[in-house]
């Protein structure tokens, strides 16, 4: 990807996510409309953002729309349906797992489009962020021009990184066949332990590399930031699931692949 792309880097009094008890801060004024503006990203560039071959987006909305807010500052935008996306539908919705993916699939679609264009740097919305209108959604951007452009100072020139490291553990050895009972009990004891030796050995090597990875991608990076998957039992775990947010320097990109070419490498060696 030759342009910029972070996730949820606004503030998030600038939107309300959609599962939040009040979807929308104007939801009684226009609860009765049909329509509400879907904001999928703001684009800060010096032109007005190309249009043409625009992802169609949420199923049910018109292709997205560039609506200008002031200081390069443009905003990606349709109208949704509220009988598809008020509150009440939307609520339902949600717990739809498939529905709610064809959707992020849909915004992230769009997001990638105007990211891709040549000086452009974009910040992306949350899934479900609306506003009554464009009008609202313009307006309430500009109350934050000041939040926005150091959104952008951070991140122009950058593209994020969502890193994922996962340790598969290693397939227990089965143990030789012909024990005699009176030696199948101690047998069976060691092969246990020498099977959680091995898977004990096995995660401390993969958390070993996954350092040296995070170290060298945070070395080059913009920022960096690292955090466990929540399903973790224990910091030894062979399930254990690292993922690293980095914002890399598009001139560093190639450098910042390699890590992860000789990670797959050499683990495949072991």
């Amino acid at each position: 990807m030759a342009s910029p792309l972070v996730r949820a880097a606004v503030t998030p009094h600038l939107h309300r996510s959609s599962n939040a008890p009040h979807l929308w801060d104007t939801i009684e004024a226009f609860e009765m409309d049909e329509t509400a503006s879907y904001l999928y990203c703001i684009v800060h560039s010096a032109v007005a953002p190309v249009t043409t071959k625009t992802p169609h987006g949420l199923a049910g909305a018109p292709r997205p729309a560039v609506v200008a807010v002031a200081n390069s500052f443009w905003l990606v935008t349709a109208a949704v349906p509220l009988k598809t996306y008020g509150s009440a539908p939307l609520e339902a919705a949600l717990r739809d797992v498939q529905w709610v993916t064809d959707v992020a699939v849909a915004h992230e679609s769009v997001v990638e489009f105007f990211a891709r264009q040549a000086g452009a740097t974009v910040i992306p919305m949350k899934l479900f962020t609306m506003f009554s209108s464009d009008q609202r959604a313009a307006s309430e951007t500009r109350s934050r021009l000041r939040e926005l452009e150091a959104v952008v100072s951070r991140i122009a020139g950058c593209e994020e990184w969502g890193v994922r490291i996962t340790h598969r553990p290693p397939a227990p050895a089965r143990a030789p066949g012909g024990h005699t009972k009176s030696s199948s009990g101690t047998a069976f004891l060691a092969a246990k332990k020498a099977v959680r030796d091995a898977a004990r050995a096995s995660a401390d090597a993969a958390a070993e590399e996954a350092e040296r990875t995070y170290a060298t991608l945070a070395s080059i990076a913009r920022d960096a930031r690292r955090r466990l998957t929540r399903t973790l039992r224990t910091i030894r775990s062979p399930s254990k699931t690292r993922t690293d947010d980095s914002l890399v320097t598009t001139e560093w990109t190639e450098r910042a692949t390699k890590p992860f070419v000789d990670w797959k490498r050499d683990f495949a060696r072991s």
